[in-house]
């Protein structure tokens, strides 16, 4: 024994999980590729595009905890 532990064998599982990364990255370029090409023909839409992302993550990320009112009594 060389002390080296073999791999176990690639079951049905792993290979759908190889094949899932693999989709999910092909998507990935492809999408920022057309992202890439729509900003390129109209950078105003893309101007509010992020401002209004960042208008709606700075709405759900910076909120202002309720004010806790004590009721009379």
């Amino acid at each position: 024994m060389s002390g080296i532990a073999t791999p176990p064998a690639a079951t049905e599982e792993t290979e759908a999980f190889r094949r899932g990364l693999e989709l999910g990255r092909d998507y990935a370029e492809k999408a920022a590729r057309k992202i890439g090409a729509w900003a390129e023909e109209n950078p105003g839409h893309v101007l509010l595009a992020g401002l209004a992302v960042g208008f709606v993550l700075g709405k759900l990320l910076f909120r202002h905890p309720a004010p806790i009112v004590d009721e009379p009594g």
